[in-house]
């Protein structure tokens, strides 16, 4: 069995908004980490749980667990990205249910300048889908003047 660092090694991510608790199975190209569904997670609704929506962001950081991963193989920081949106978002039901362990899955299936294009499924324990998505993200090569882009972004608003 392959040992993953801790998540914190992978994510930029701080708690509360780090959502995922850890990898379980990694190559060039796919990712697969676990996340407990639990009343700390800051979208969790007491008696309901998670709402399935917030699928898109358990997505996305498995898409950024797989770049932090790739990072982390090679020895380099690092690099922020950016979720661009997603198509055929597809919840086969509403709520993530409250201390559930589930299994999130992306696969790359276009990477071009930048730009990469992932399928990402979300499992219940047991295996029973409950989110399908294919979801478009953004890392640019220079991280630096990303950061500054962004940061003169945000003093103008």
């Amino acid at each position: 069995m392959t040992a993953y660092p801790p998540i914190g090694e992978l994510l930029a991510h701080e708690p509360p908004m780090r959502l995922l608790d850890a990898v379980t199975a990694a190559a060039e190209d796919t990712l697969t980490a676990t996340a407990g569904i639990r009343s700390d997670n800051p979208f969790y609704i007491a008696g309901q749980g998670v709402p399935s929506y917030v699928g898109i962001e358990y997505i996305a950081q498995a898409i950024a667990a797989l770049s932090g991963w790739r990072a982390w193989q090679e020895g380099t920081p690092i690099r922020p990205g950016l979720l661009l949106g997603s198509r055929q978002l597809a919840p086969q039901r509403s709520w993530f249910v409250p201390d559930e362990i589930i299994s999130i899955t992306v696969t790359s299936v276009y990477s071009d300048g930048g730009m990469a294009v992932f399928d990402g499924h979300i499992h219940a324990p047991g295996g029973q889908l409950i989110l399908d998505a294919r979801t478009t993200v953004y890392q640019p090569d220079d991280a630096d003047s990303f950061a500054t882009l962004i940061n003169n972004q945000s003093t103008q608003s």
